[in-house]
């Protein structure tokens, strides 16, 4: 017996279906279902009554049901005791580090001298940030997604489950030297095809998106990890890359020539699983993180 299973029981009663009360819980109605029947095998009687399209609680499910209401009261008393040391904690994943690095060194800089609060930036992959979150593995996920389209946030972010804040939306660019030779071109983005992309994750990273709606050939592609080098990969040959408008940092330094891709746009959002505690201190983040990217994109 698990204080999982109590929690799936009481919010099935409450809801009044398996469906509801996964929706509410941000699990699958087959993880819910499982967990009560591992409880029933365990406790040795049906809890549910599923004979009928509308489940009813028995009489031994609702003795259940009463004895697990007051060891999650309980538990619950036992979480609220907050010591006076009790840390300030966030811990965030994003799919660049350039774009909330302002935001994550102003936090850090104005809680350097106090103790008891802790910070975590990751950087991670597509999937690795959405489950993060759900699994509560982080408190904040950041990820762009082609904006209005099939593939674009309603597809991965279910809003019954997440709360999702728009940052910004930003016009995609191909990026590349002053003088590469396809500048030379009417239409260097299809004499593009004929060099190098300089693409920033692996194989895995963002299946079905713009990129692959676009000129690109995947076989004629470089793929790194790390934004620094791709930028001195770009600026030092005549391969390219795609991404948003050049941010200062990299603006400053190395200038490259920009060519706007039409109808083309993303949307970078942060979310955060809605079953989610937010304290004071996840909230400054996330209004300091919105402040900034109207101040970056002048949204």
């Amino acid at each position: 017996m698990t204080i999982k299973q109590l929690t799936y029981l009481i919010e099935v009663k409450n809801t009044g279906s398996f469906t509801a009360a996964s929706k509410k819980l941000g699990v699958s109605q087959g993880v819910v279902s499982q967990a009560i029947k591992d409880l029933e095998t365990e406790l040795g009687f049906k809890i549910f009554d599923r004979s009928s399209k509308k489940i009813e609680i028995t009489k031994q499910g609702f003795l259940a049901l009463t004895e697990a209401k007051k060891i999650m009261n309980t538990c619950n008393h036992m979480l609220s005791i907050k010591k006076i040391d009790t840390p300030n904690s966030i811990k965030i994943r994003t799919f660049d580090f350039s774009l909330v690095m302002d935001t994550f060194n102003q936090f850090v800089k104005k809680y350097e001298c106090t103790k008891n609060t802790h910070l975590s930036l990751k950087i991670s992959e597509y999937n690795e940030i959405i489950s993060g979150v759900l699994e509560k593995e982080c408190d904040i996920g950041i990820l762009c997604f082609p904006y209005n389209s099939k593939h674009g946030i309603q597809k991965y972010l279910d809003e019954t489950i997440f709360n999702v804040i728009p940052l910004c939306i930003q016009q995609m660019y191909v990026k590349l030297r002053k003088d590469h030779p396809a500048l030379k071109s009417n239409n260097p983005l299809i004499e593009l095809k004929n060099y190098k992309l300089v693409h920033f994750r692996n194989e895995s990273f963002y299946p079905n998106t713009f990129e692959e709606k676009l000129f690109i050939d995947f076989n004629n592609t470089i793929y790194i990890n790390d934004k620094i080098a791709r930028y001195e990969i770009v600026s030092s040959t005549n391969a390219y890359m795609i991404g948003m408008q050049q941010l200062p940092i990299y603006r400053d330094k190395y200038n490259l020539h920009e060519i706007e891709i039409k109808n083309r746009r993303i949307e970078i959002v942060c979310f955060y699983k809605k079953s989610t505690t937010v304290s004071d201190y996840m909230n400054e983040f996330i209004e300091l993180l919105v402040k900034e990217f109207s101040s970056l994109f002048n949204v």
